[in-house]
């Protein structure tokens, strides 16, 4: 292989420099050469805001079928990411640095579980799997803790009650 400069074309290919052809639709009195410029650049913007959409919100697959559920729906998810958001560069602010997914993640492993005595039907609570991410958060937010939460819901049912009527009202007959 071999290859040769052309000289002679260089000062012609030069009359191009730092001149970007753009083909559009739209007609040159209605649009400024900077502002269709500036679109084009943050077309990649766009492409990046819809690959999050697909991806970090989940919104590839909606099994919705009415127009408004769907909206909701799609509210609810980017209202969810601007709290994990929110949490993350809070985390980060107090030194403890993880992404909106990672906090996601461990968010999803707290388990609430009801507990149903039966033939009672009492209900009770328990919360297992509570990170530790939890507890930072719920003091950086100043809230009240998961399971504080859980043994308030639990104190105010009065098991002792529940359990005597029943035995009253099926065991003693």
């Amino acid at each position: 292989m071999s290859w040769s400069k052309d000289e002679a074309i260089i000062p012609e290919l030069e009359k191009t420099d730092d001149i970007f052809v753009l083909l559009t639709n739209h007609d040159k009195e209605k649009v400024d050469a900077n502002e269709l410029l500036t679109r084009y650049r943050g077309r990649n913007d766009i492409e990046i805001s819809f690959e999050f959409l697909k991806g970090s919100l989940d919104l590839q697959q909606i099994f919705l079928r009415n127009p408004e559920r769907v909206d909701d729906y799609c509210f609810l998810k980017v209202l969810a990411m601007l709290v994990l958001n929110l949490a993350a560069w809070l985390l980060a602010k107090n030194g403890k640095k993880m992404s909106p997914q990672k906090i996601q993640k461990e968010l999803g492993d707290l388990t609430i579980l009801e507990q149903r005595l039966q033939p009672i039907g009492i209900r009770h609570w328990n919360g297992t799997n509570t990170p530790n991410t939890i507890d930072v958060l719920v003091n950086l937010f100043n809230l009240p803790h998961t399971l504080e939460l859980i043994k308030v819901i639990n104190s105010a049912i009065n098991f002792s009650y529940h359990i005597e009527k029943w035995f009253k009202d099926n065991l003693r007959k």
